[in-house]
């Protein structure tokens, strides 16, 4: 171990070869302060050489990206059978022709205070969660300076840059998630068959049809009941309404969001940027869901039943599939790793400027010495001492205070 008096300046440290009056003095090897890691390597100061990059190739990465696109596929041919199409038949349930229930008037969208339609529904709930986690990905791929973990495909040319493989993870999982709950929701009202509150209004139900004496619609096919014969798809759609696929879909869409803003976004500088986001995500899907109350097209227990259905999926989707920060950084250690300058910083460097400390704490810690060869221990040997400050870390030789003849203290 090198012992030294007093702490010199960096600079005061020579090469052995040169000769200025004082004898040489070997090469400290001491660590870059935080401030020099970011510009030189560590290997300038003496510290651990760089070792050679292993390249880690993942053979698996191009046939399960090609199995997603084809699973992805075939969800988007399913859900588009199911909602835009007659191709599945659904369930007709016997209905109760003086139901007060389902003598809703049946509202046009100009007769909505608020209406939100499919089409601004696919396009937020489609739109706004991608949206945000490509911005997201771009802040973190700008500003973070944890050391990446580099991926190669089937060759190390074929680099797979963190930012792709984040994006297009997050991205694909959404729109899994998104196409379950859909088809979810459209399997289970093809299955139970329950009529919208406007239902009997559209079907113009008589009477005389209905068995006695509980005047129940006809047990065989309850639709002879209706004389509304015009357009079958409108029928087809009364006749359908549990769950909501407004709260299903956008309650995923909103927590889904939300919990990536929760997990990625973290300002100390802008407190509120968080919660406001997540209120704001939270309060479009709360409008779209409750707006269907308010039109008539959907019963209490649709909207509660799809904000489950949607809720469910995402929290399962968040914690058990992904994993926004833990599998993408390399954790190492020994030997310890150089801190990452982010993009950002790199292009664009800015001047460090360090007040000195009013006060300057100094921790001292004294070294386990060697016994010495004698039997009792010198009065005036040096002990050593690791000084640490709030500036810097350094190690220096303190000798010990002079004994009288009854304990510690001056001399006179």
């Amino acid at each position: 171990m090198i012992m030294f008096s007093e702490p010199r300046a960096w600079t005061d440290f020579q090469h052995p070869g040169t000769s200025n009056g004082r004898p040489p003095v070997p090469i400290m090897s001491m660590p870059p302060s935080r401030a020099q890691s970011e510009v030189f390597s560590a290997s300038q100061y003496g510290g651990p050489a760089s070792q050679r990059k292993r390249y880690s190739i993942n053979y698996f990465i191009l046939p399960v990206f090609i199995l997603e696109i084809v699973g992805l596929a075939c969800l988007w041919a399913l859900w588009y059978y199911l909602r835009f199409t007659s191709v599945f038949p659904y369930h007709q349930r016997v209905f109760y022709c003086r139901d007060v229930d389902l003598y809703k008037p049946d509202f046009r969208p100009e007769d909505f205070n608020l209406y939100v339609s499919y089409t601004v529904l696919y396009v937020l709930c489609f739109c706004i969660p991608p949206l945000v986690i490509i911005i997201g990905e771009v802040m973190f791929w700008l500003f973070s300076t944890k050391p990446r973990k580099t991926v190669y495909a089937n060759c190390k040319e074929c680099k797979v840059h963190l930012f792709t493989r984040r994006v297009l993870r997050f991205i694909s999982v959404f729109m899994f998630g998104a196409l379950i709950v859909q088809i979810f929701v459209d399997t289970i009202k093809l299955i139970t068959g329950y009529q919208r509150p406007y239902f009997l209004s559209l079907c113009n139900v008589t009477i005389p049809r209905c068995t006695a004496p509980l005047e129940h619609s006809p047990s065989p096919s309850p639709h002879r009941a209706c004389l509304f014969d015009r357009d079958a798809d409108a029928l087809r759609y009364a006749w359908l309404t549990f769950p909501s696929l407004f709260a299903a879909f956008s309650s995923y869409s909103a927590i889904f969001a939300s919990l990536y803003v929760f997990y990625m976004v973290s300002l100390r500088g802008a407190p509120l940027l968080r919660p406001f986001l997540i209120c704001g995500f939270l309060g479009m899907a709360i409008i779209a869901s409750f707006s269907r109350i308010q039109g008539y097209k959907n019963h209490w227990r649709d909207i509660w039943v799809g904000w489950i259905i949607g809720a469910i999926m995402a929290f399962f989707l968040c914690y058990a599939v992904l994993c926004f920060q833990e599998v993408y950084h390399i954790i190492i250690e020994k030997p310890p790793v150089e801190e990452r300058i982010s993009p950002f910083f790199s292009w664009f460097r800015l001047p460090r400027v360090q007040a000195p400390s009013l006060k300057e704490e100094y921790v001292v810690y004294e070294e386990d010495q060697p016994p010495p060869p004698t039997r009792h221990r010198q009065r005036n040997q040096d002990r050593t001492y690791e000084v640490t400050t709030t500036t810097e870390s350094f190690q220096r030789t303190i000798a010990p205070p002079h004994q009288n003849g009854h304990g510690y203290g001056p001399q006179y």
